[in-house]
């Protein structure tokens, strides 16, 4: 209730969709929480556009996981996992190194399921090797930037 919206009540069934404004103070930390949201329209719009504040993630993505039970001989894909989701727009085929046997490899793409279906974050990308693995051993894949 409340906020700086033009409507408290809206629609047919006279939804709550305006949340009171909240104060934000210089220095602290907030996290913006949104669970169980139902719209019939499949998403909602965060508008930070009367605040003078900067929001930022000061946290960069890590790689937390590589799905190495899907590394067999003859794949050429690798599956990596982050720690948050990262811009589709900022995951580039230079921003990793994969080695090991019969390697240094090269990662020729990055594909994330959501960006290739228009979205802007993901957090699972599928990197495309230059060649099929050919032999047991370990392997690396390292983030470089």
């Amino acid at each position: 209730m409340g906020g700086s919206g033009n409507c408290n009540h809206c629609g047919q069934n006279q939804t709550n969709i305006w949340n009171a404004d909240l104060p934000v103070i210089e220095g602290r930390t907030y996290v913006l929480l949104i669970e169980n949201w139902g719209s019939p329209d499949g998403g909602y719009t965060l508008d930070f556009s009367a605040s003078e504040a900067s929001i930022y993630d000061d946290v960069r993505p890590e790689l937390m996981d590589v799905h190495e039970e899907e590394i067999t001989c003859g794949v050429t894909e690798v599956v990596c996992e982050f720690t948050e989701n990262v811009m589709c727009e900022s995951v580039n085929t230079t921003d990793f190194l994969f080695s090991g046997p019969g390697g240094p490899y090269t990662v020729l793409d990055c594909q994330g399921q959501t960006c290739m279906l228009g979205g802007e974050m993901e957090r699972t990308y599928t990197l495309i090797i230059d060649r099929p693995i050919s032999e047991d051993g370990d392997y690396s894949l390292q983030l470089v930037r």
